[in-house]
């Protein structure tokens, strides 16, 4: 029996994903590679986004 709501878990997850390193590359941290900030701010908003979700990934 299929059990659908493992499907949806599956789709969210890559769309997170997908999202995820998209903003990676506007990190405000200075990656090796990354575009860098792309406001003034110490922090950026979307850096919030990956603090609260990549510790979700590891055990997905």
């Amino acid at each position: 029996m299929r059990k659908h709501y493992l499907d949806n878990i599956r789709w969210a997850t890559v769309v997170l994903v997908v999202i995820y390193h998209v903003l990676y590359m506007y990190n405000a941290e200075g990656i090796l590679g990354g575009i860098g900030k792309i406001t003034n701010l110490q922090i950026q908003h979307y850096d919030i986004f990956q603090y609260l979700v990549y510790p979700w990934f590891m055990p997905v």
